[in-house]
């Protein structure tokens, strides 16, 4: 919601879906009793990664395999808009970006799945207020 930040000592309390909101109430104790600000933001964090790690995981599972359907057209797409444009501009460093691409294109486009699946989650779990 946006008109509730993020609190990194009492967000427990508020961060949780509908479905999971009775987790706040046998968390809630614990909290208002707590006056150490490092536990509280470890309680906090260990809620936080509770509740969202499966929803993420499920997400981020989705999401890889949509990428992995899509690699094939992708690399298509690619090497027939690199084998247009050395046909239309007839230079041969066109032709070396296509054989390259041709090569390894597959290879590069696997290896964006690791980078995008590790900005995924390293942005699902980022608690650092935005503006």
């Amino acid at each position: 919601m946006p008109k509730h930040a993020y609190d990194e000592h009492y967000g427990a309390l508020s961060i949780f879906p509908f479905n999971f909101s009775w987790i706040s109430l046998l968390v809630m104790p614990f909290l208002l009793y707590i006056k150490d600000k490092e536990t509280l933001k470890y309680i906090n964090g260990v809620c936080y990664y509770l509740v969202y790690s499966p929803l993420s995981l499920l997400i981020l599972a989705i999401f890889v395999v949509v990428n992995l359907i899509l690699l094939p057209f992708a690399y298509l797409k690619t090497v027939l808009h690199k084998t247009l444009l050395a046909t239309r501009y007839n230079s041969s460093s066109y032709l070396k970006h296509l054989f390259i691409y041709i090569v390894m294109g597959i290879p590069f486009l696997l290896c964006a799945q690791f980078s995008d699946a590790y900005r995924f989650m390293v942005h699902t779990y980022d608690t650092k207020p935005r503006q």
